[in-house]
């Protein structure tokens, strides 16, 4: 009788709280990987934002630098305003 009343007394109680303890464990380290996954996520996205940004630019940069040099090209101009395609 005495093994029962120690078995109900200590060990039911104890094994509540163990399963209460791995419970919380569990869920706090769902929620850290999802913050995790979130963060990571968002910081890559930002990355392929920023690279988009800078290759846009510098396209932009190069057919700036494009215009720029066939407008001082007087003989371009002249063709352009005269439609004719061979000189270009």
């Amino acid at each position: 009788m005495k093994k029962n009343s120690f078995k109900i007394r200590m060990l039911v109680p104890l094994a509540i709280v163990l399963c209460f303890l791995t419970l919380t464990f569990s869920v706090s380290f769902y929620r850290l990987q999802q913050k995790q996954i979130i963060n990571t996520s968002f910081n890559k996205f930002n990355a392929v934002r920023d690279l988009f940004e800078a290759k846009l630019a510098n396209d932009a940069n190069m057919l700036g630098v494009a215009i720029r040099g066939i407008l001082q090209d007087e003989q371009t101009i002249v063709s352009l305003k005269e439609k004719d395609g061979d000189i270009v």
